[in-house]
């Protein structure tokens, strides 16, 4: 139950839970910024809320990769409700 806030090298940050924390993660998405709007892609899924785009992305633990600037601060909120909620 740790959720980890990276910085990739592009300079984008990645969020990564265990796979038994997706529905708290999602339920904390969805009170925080509302329902998010999901397309699915070959490899991942795309994911709109909170006016950033985001990838979904489950290899070995799950993630959500921000995909702009403004979604890197997206991410930081939720890491930060995520980890006060421990």
């Amino acid at each position: 139950m740790e959720y980890r806030l990276i910085t990739l090298s592009n300079g984008h940050l990645c969020l990564e839970f265990e796979e038994v924390d997706l529905p708290k993660v999602v339920g904390t998405i969805v009170e925080l910024f509302g329902t998010p709007a999901v397309r699915k892609e070959i490899l991942c899924e795309l994911w709109a809320f909170a006016g950033g785009e985001f990838m979904y992305y489950r290899e070995w633990d799950p993630c959500l990769v921000a995909l702009s600037v403004d979604s890197n601060e997206v991410l930081q909120n939720l890491h930060s409700t995520l980890r006060n909620r421990l």
